[in-house]
C-alpha cells in the first residue's frame, strides 16, 4: 500500500501540473486523476471483521482503511468536477485537498507495522536471553 501511496503523491505533485501545463484533453486528466487512487489490498478488504484479533494494531488499519476510502472518493469527486469543467483543474489547490488524507495515510501505515513488530517481539520472548 506504501507503493500506491508514493505514486499518488507523485502523480499530484508532478504529473498533475505538467497535464495542466501541456493542455491535456478533459478524458486525459480525469484518467490521470483517477489513477491517483490508492488500491485497497484486498486481503485487508476481506478480513475487516478479524482486525480485532490482532491487537492494537486493529484499530489503526481500520482508520488507514477509513481515510484511504475517503481519499479515493475525494479524488474520485475532483475528477468529475473537471470532467463537467475543466477549466476547474487546479493541481495546486488539489495537491492542498489531497495532502492532509495522503499524510495520514502514511502514519497510518507506518504504525500498524510498528505494532505488530512489537506484538511479534513479546510473542518470540522479546529478544531476552
Amino acid at each position: 500500500m506504501q507503493e500506491h501511496r508514493k505514486r499518488a503523491v507523485e502523480i499530484i505533485a508532478d504529473r498533475f501540473p505538467k497535464a495542466k501545463e501541456c493542455g491535456w484533453p478533459t478524458e486525459g486528466i480525469v484518467d490521470l486523476m483517477l489513477d491517483a487512487q490508492i488500491e485497497m489490498p484486498p486481503l485487508l478488504s476481506r478480513t475487516l471483521d478479524q482486525l480485532y484479533l490482532i491487537g492494537q494494531a486493529g484499530p489503526t488499519l481500520l482508520q488507514l482503511i477509513s481515510v484511504t476510502l475517503q481519499y479515493n472518493k475525494m479524488v474520485e469527486t475532483l475528477a468529475h468536477r473537471v470532467r463537467a469543467n475543466v477549466d476547474s483543474f487546479n493541481p495546486p489547490a488539489f495537491k492542498e485537498s489531497l495532502s492532509g488524507h495522503l499524510r495520514l495515510i502514511e502514519m497510518n501505515i507506518a504504525e500498524p507495522d510498528r505494532q505488530l513488530a512489537s506484538i511479534h517481539d513479546e510473542s518470540s520472548g522479546g529478544g531476552m536471553t
